[in-house]
């Protein structure tokens, strides 16, 4: 098992080769799929609601209109790169009106967002919750999501699937067997 800040690395290292299954949202899939035809989604795993745009008070920003002329960063290639777009929509503005600045990591704009050279930035928890922690009082948050989550999905590539079918089936029906256990045992799955 091998972590990563967002599901757009492991799923790149799953169509080179290097993983046989790989987790991220559905902004991925839509990356991926068109010129890689060996890339298959498994299941939906989740439907979260966890990704915010985070500014700084002290950037002049008390609503989401003034973002206008600002400065965010963000994971490129991310489903942040998507929901930014469309919380903007929601918002009577549009990428035109921002600087957006896509970084490969989250850690690579961490600092420049808490020491000043952005006023904003799209991320998910747990990534949120420490950027509003090292703010404080300086934070205010949106949820970019615009109250409708998105597909975390399970990915892996057809040549897994025809090579190794059993192993494909039970690591869909552990998929199935921790969702059950979290339904009966809410409290411990946490």
């Amino acid at each position: 098992l091998t972590e990563f800040d967002s599901g757009h690395f492991p799923t790149g290292e799953l169509l080179k080769g290097k993983f046989d299954f790989s987790v991220a949202a559905e902004f991925v899939a839509v990356s991926y799929i068109f010129d890689h035809k060996n890339l298959r989604i498994l299941s939906t795993i989740d439907l979260p609601d966890a990704i915010e745009v985070i500014a700084k008070k002290n950037s002049g920003i008390s609503r989401p209109q003034d973002l206008k002329g600002k400065k965010i960063g963000l994971q490129a290639g991310s489903q942040a790169e998507f929901l930014l777009g469309e919380f903007l929509i929601f918002n009577r503005m549009n990428y035109d009106d921002i600087d957006v600045i896509g970084y490969s990591q989250v850690a690579d704009f961490k600092d420049k967002f808490i020491k000043g050279d952005l006023d904003a930035v799209v991320v998910w928890n747990p990534f949120a919750n420490d950027f509003k922690k090292e703010l404080g009082a300086n934070a205010i948050s949106w949820n970019a999501q615009v109250s409708h989550p998105f597909y975390f999905l399970a990915f892996t590539r057809s040549d897994v699937i025809e090579k190794n079918p059993e192993i494909v089936k039970r690591f869909v029906r552990s998929l199935v067997d921790a969702e059950e256990y979290a339904k009966q045992n809410p409290e411990a799955a946490w």
